[in-house]
């Protein structure tokens, strides 16, 4: 399964359920039960879950990342209403690294509420573009759960990167409910689940950083 946590102008969960955007040969299932899920299968009989999500930009320019969560009205709010509005509707809030988003202000918020413990629900992310050998920031080492992902940067050949650096959640899914499923392991996650795949190279992360900053 992927998490897919799209911006506000995004649409791509959207595309793939109308059938457009499709890998050649392959095809949707919907799942009546599940509006936050698509299934995608392949012409090897692969089955790829999709679960939807939402990248909100706060007022403080703080990333989160709400899972199984689809609405808009959040993005540019302040982050305790952003949080708030989350906990209420119990879906699973990643804030994720990222280089040069955890420093000043922003970097001093997150250590404050890693020091006074994250809420149930609430998770540090890192990411496949982190340079392996790079410093662990500090606050993963104070974080009970630190959930991985791949998170590629919007430059060209970085799709590559989708799946490269995850995590195995131990949980039962649902196949007619496949996001529920997962919303709710995710809500109740409380240890470090094994972290798969790998990070890229510091060369690689230098290039792709330079390329990021002239787009």
């Amino acid at each position: 399964m992927l998490i897919m946590t799209e911006t506000p102008l995004e649409t791509g969960i959207d595309d793939l359920i109308s059938g457009c955007n499709l890998p050649s040969d392959w095809t949707v299932t919907l799942l009546p039960d599940d509006p936050l899920a698509v299934q995608l299968n392949g012409p090897a009989s692969q089955t790829l879950l999709l679960l939807a999500g939402r990248q909100i930009i706060t007022a403080e320019r703080i990333e989160v990342l709400a899972i199984g969560y689809r609405e808009k009205e959040l993005d540019g709010e302040p982050i305790d209403h952003v949080l708030g509005a989350l906990r209420t509707a119990k879906r699973p809030v990643i804030l994720p690294w990222g280089a040069g988003k955890w420093i000043g202000p922003r970097g001093a918020k997150i250590a404050a509420w890693v020091e006074n413990g994250l809420p149930q629900g609430v998770f540090l992310g890192d990411n496949g573009g982190r340079p392996i050998g790079f410093p662990q920031p500090t606050a993963f080492a104070k974080a009970a759960v630190v959930l991985p992902g791949s998170d590629p940067l919007p430059v060209s050949g970085c799709w590559r990167d989708v799946g490269r650096y995850g995590f195995h959640l131990p949980a039962t899914i649902d196949p007619a409910r496949p996001a529920q499923s997962i919303i709710s392991a995710l809500w109740d996650l409380d240890t470090q689940p094994k972290v798969i795949g790998r990070r890229v190279g510091f060369f690689t992360f230098l290039i792709r950083q330079i390329r990021l900053r002239l787009s």
